[in-house]
């Protein structure tokens, strides 16, 4: 189990990341990638889940990460509008930049992404997983579903089209907490309890203290779930 953990400018960051009994069983890395990034009050955080049926989604997933930090530096240096539907544009160019057409499939993936600058709030949802954001008050939610099958999602791959793509936009308020999880967790989680989990999270104010409850409940569910599980967390300090 990896483990990152920051704390910046009044906010704390967490990403844990476990890699699945099935993989560790056929000798397979690890299908799931976690990123984050600060500057000053500014930061993204993402996480990423590589489609198992694809032999080399784990290149695809740490990609997807990776260049969602290209993404953030180009928007602090102004380099890039910060709007959604620029970010949007700009993932899906740098996706299809990164391997060629005839192997892009085979590092499909699927991501959520929250960016922060300026007080304004983007997120990206592509797949599977689930994204939650609560400030000002409200709870805003990106949740991906899958097919009726194993492996079956929308992803970053040869296939996606802008429309797949799930964005919000919000204000900052004083208080803020994000959650963002590949399937490994979500599909863990009773339906319609994903609220309830995150809220549970949120209420949580020492982050040490999340970090081992978090690390305790993924080594729980790893006992009926054989899948890599991916978690980000951003709090307030």
């Amino acid at each position: 189990m990896t483990v990152k953990q920051e704390q910046a400018d009044r906010l704390s960051f967490l990403g844990i990341s476990h890699i699945g009994e099935s993989h560790i069983k056929k000798g397979s890395q690890n299908q799931d990638a976690i990123a984050f990034n600060l500057f000053g009050d500014s930061f993204f955080i993402a996480v990423s889940d590589g489609l198992g049926s694809c032999k080399r989604s784990h290149i695809g997933a740490q990609t997807a990460v990776s260049l969602c930090n290209e993404i953030f530096l180009k928007v602090m240096d102004n380099h890039l509008d910060f709007l959604p539907n620029v970010i949007v544009d700009e993932i899906l160019a740098l996706w299809l930049k990164s391997f060629s057409e005839a192997e892009l499939k085979e590092y499909s993936a699927t991501l959520k992404a929250v960016f922060l600058k300026d007080g304004t709030i983007i997120a990206v949802s592509i797949g599977d997983g689930f994204l939650f954001i609560q400030t000002n008050g409200k709870i805003h939610t990106l949740e991906g579903k899958g097919g009726d099958f194993v492996n079956e999602t929308e992803c970053l791959s040869y296939a996606l089209k802008e429309s797949d793509v799930k964005t919000l936009k919000l204000s900052k308020g004083n208080e803020l907490s994000i959650l963002l999880c590949t399937d490994g967790i979500s599909s863990s989680i009773t339906d319609g309890m994903e609220q309830a989990f995150f809220e549970e999270i949120s209420a949580i104010d020492d982050i040490k203290d999340l970090q081992d409850q978090l690390i305790a409940m993924l080594s729980e569910i790893s006992k009926v779930n054989t899948d890599d599980k991916t978690i980000g967390i951003v709090k307030n300090a």
